[in-house]
């Protein structure tokens, strides 16, 4: 009878403890329950980020906590979330800033991070995760951002003998720098070419003893960049302003005597109208015959001289035109008299 009670008592002890450590037991975490995945990321400069994390957990329903901490894992979070995992009705809490964002649902594993371009760093990050505050897993990723080519400046250094053509680049990763000839081809190995690079900038030069274009051209996986040196730029732009210039003023020259020319041949052809109409008017010394009040008339010049041929009465102001109070001096006497002629 003893026996049997002790085996009993041995069965019973070897259930406990194999239910406690596969985890099954309500509020415990065993070590293998927890795991968390996490990649490096490459980002371009400008561009927002993604610090990719997930974990997995065997039937757990408790608290999930996670927390991200940068450059230094002992350092405090600069992001955290918090939610149970019994409910999907329960909104996740997050603690940071507008620069910060979770990127996935903590129910499902997904503990990504997204940042704020302006506000992504590169360096070191470490996604932590934490079980009913008992059982933390942290993994560490680096976060890469990636530059593409471009370059700065290509500058003539006349300091050194010979005198050097100099480019600074920039590029991460950094690229590959080729110094090409007038006609395109990559200048030959037999010139002295230095090359200093220093993170992501970049520093060539090439002896430059002729007054020749040249390019300097950078090149990596993300992309390409090339600048031209053209040591005759200035003069020709000069020559090319200096005719824009003359060309305007030539053209604005041209305009001026063409309106000149329209307006002397206007005027003349007005003066020679108003002598033909002078010249059709019979002169008269007392002035036109009839009634004061009657208005004169005169014969137009013909259709051939450029006025429609016709006759018309003139009017009071052309009267005035033609008409003019001229005085008339007697030999035998001082007196005068006055009347009107056509002048």
């Amino acid at each position: 009878m003893r026996t049997c009670v002790l085996l009993l008592l041995v069965i019973t002890v070897q259930i406990w403890c194999t239910f406690a450590m596969s985890g099954l037991g309500v509020g415990t975490v065993p070590s293998s329950a927890l795991t968390v995945h996490v990649s490096d990321v490459n980002v371009l400069r400008g561009q927002e980020a993604v610090l990719g994390c997930s974990f997995t957990h065997h039937r757990y329903a408790g608290n999930i906590e996670l927390s991200w901490i940068g450059r230094i894992k002992i350092a405090p979070p600069f992001f955290q979330c918090q939610v149970k995992n019994d409910s999907s009705a329960l909104p996740v809490n997050c603690f940071s800033t507008e620069d910060y964002a979770l990127a996935g649902d903590l129910r499902q594993g997904m503990a990504s991070l997204r940042i704020k371009h302006d506000k992504v760093s590169e360096g070191k990050y470490f996604c932590q995760v934490t079980l009913d505050g008992k059982k933390t897993v942290s993994k560490a990723l680096m976060l890469n951002v990636q530059v593409r080519p471009a370059i700065l400046n290509v500058s003539l250094i006349t300091g050194s003998a010979p005198q050097r053509l100099e480019c600074l680049a920039e590029g991460k990763p950094i690229p590959n720098i080729t110094w090409l000839s007038a006609s395109g081809s990559p200048l030959t190995t037999t010139l002295e070419v230095q090359t200093l690079s220093t993170g992501l900038f970049l520093n060539s030069s090439v002896p430059y003893e002729q007054q020749d274009e040249l390019t300097c051209r950078v090149e990596s996986e993300l992309g390409r960049a090339e600048q031209t040196y053209r040591p005759a730029n200035t003069k020709r732009d000069v020559v090319l302003v200096c005719g824009t210039v003359a060309a305007a003023l030539l053209l604005l020259a041209t305009g001026g005597v063409i309106v000149h020319r329209l307006r002397l041949r206007a005027r003349n052809r007005h003066a020679q109208i108003r002598q033909n109409l002078e010249d059709r008017v019979p002169h008269s010394s007392h002035g036109p015959a009839g009634d004061a009040d009657a208005l004169p008339t005169v014969a137009l010049p013909e259709a051939s001289e450029g006025v429609p041929s016709t006759t018309r009465a003139l009017t009071h102001q052309e009267q005035d035109l033609f008409y003019s109070t001229v005085t008339f001096h007697k030999s035998s006497s001082s007196s005068s008299s006055s009347s009107k002629f056509i002048s």
